[in-house]
């Protein structure tokens, strides 16, 4: 828990710092440099067009911080809106209706023979219910 909140902090330093310091642009290319090494002057070496990827690391750390906030958001916010309901009986009647029109199709059926008939023991197991 602790390593995991230190490789978030680090993160977020480096995410909102970006402009300062990343030691190039992540947008300028410099053909003449392309494809270099991991250098003095390019710490993680150079993509095909000559940008410096170190700073395009820095700054797509923001996009990615930026995403997985949102989907904290997102999912917290369902969860906090649909959570009672599921639990209370709410929304499993609509979700008994799906299960069973899904386990009446055709595909399920042929499914469930195939795995009832089989001789092999991982899918005898996982098919143990058929047999009654």
């Amino acid at each position: 828990m602790l390593i995991s909140l230190f490789i978030l902090l680090i993160m977020l330093v480096v995410a909102v710092g970006a402009p300062w310091l990343a030691p190039y642009s992540p947008r300028k290319m410099d053909i003449a440099h392309r494809l270099m090494a991991p250098s003095a002057a390019h710490w993680f070496g150079t993509d095909e067009f000559g940008r410096d990827v170190l700073s395009r690391c820095m700054y797509g750390a923001q996009l990615s911080l930026t995403v997985g906030l949102l989907v904290v958001i997102v999912s917290l916010s369902c969860g906090i809106a649909f959570g009672p309901k599921i639990f209370s009986g709410g929304i499993s009647n609509v979700t008994r209706q799906y299960d069973g029109k899904r386990r009446s199709s055709r595909i399920w059926r042929a499914v469930s023979v195939k795995a009832c008939s089989s001789r092999t023991k991982a899918i005898s197991i996982r098919a143990s219910h058929c047999r009654r």
